[in-house]
């Protein structure tokens, strides 16, 4: 009995936490015309469409006053072309949306999703299927492990070269790199898109 309790302690140590990837703007026509539309208007950077998409009353912060078109503006920057918004949006129609309830998606999904017990300062989640984990940051570099769509710890900052690196440690121990692309911070802006009166709206980002 004690070597199968070990066992299954082991076992429970070297399993990965996993977070597979959610989109489900198809459940919903009209969520699905309404993420066309906010497509749309983020390859353009138009502010004037991005508007009509945004509540009225939106929420960019965790205290009651924290809402209103004037605070997304300014924390957001939507009139300059360079604006963040336009990069988290564009993240966010690239990951997907995950539908919590009839009337309400969020975005992306490994924020929402991610584990509590787990210290989101320390982890990453991978996105893609099958990820090398190299010894060395370079695509040349022996390959120590694979990862897919999995919880990993951060280990140190991120290596510049030909493009970013990231160093990780798997659930199983195993360290090495990993492309910058592959990973995402649980950390990161968050939103909510919610049906007001039969119409879709972003609620939220913060």
């Amino acid at each position: 009995m004690l070597a199968l309790a070990m066992l299954m302690a082991m076992a429970a140590v070297d399993s990965p936490v996993r977070l597979y990837p959610i989109d489900d703007r198809q459940r919903s026509d009209d969520f699905r015309r309404f993420t066309v539309k906010l497509e749309k208007a983020v390859i353009k950077r138009d502010l004037k469409a991005l508007r009509k998409l945004v509540d009225e009353k939106v929420i960019t912060g965790p205290k009651d006053k924290d809402e209103g078109w004037g605070l997304f503006a300014e924390r957001w920057q939507p009139e300059s072309p360079d604006g963040e918004v336009w990069t988290v949006l564009t993240d966010m129609l690239d990951i997907g949306f995950e539908q919590m309830h009839p009337k309400i998606f969020v975005s992306p999904y490994y924020a929402w999703k991610f584990p509590r017990e787990l210290d989101p300062r320390k982890h990453l989640v991978v996105v893609r299927d099958v990820v090398p984990v190299r010894e060395s940051p370079s695509r040349d570099a022996a390959v120590v492990a694979t990862v897919a769509f999995e919880v990993v710890q951060r280990v140190g900052a991120p290596s510049a070269g030909a493009f970013d690196w990231v160093r990780i440690r798997t659930a199983g121990g195993k360290e090495g790199f990993v492309p910058g692309q592959a990973v995402r911070s649980p950390i990161t802006p968050r939103a909510q898109f919610a049906l007001r009166e039969g119409t879709w709206k972003l609620v939220v980002l913060d």
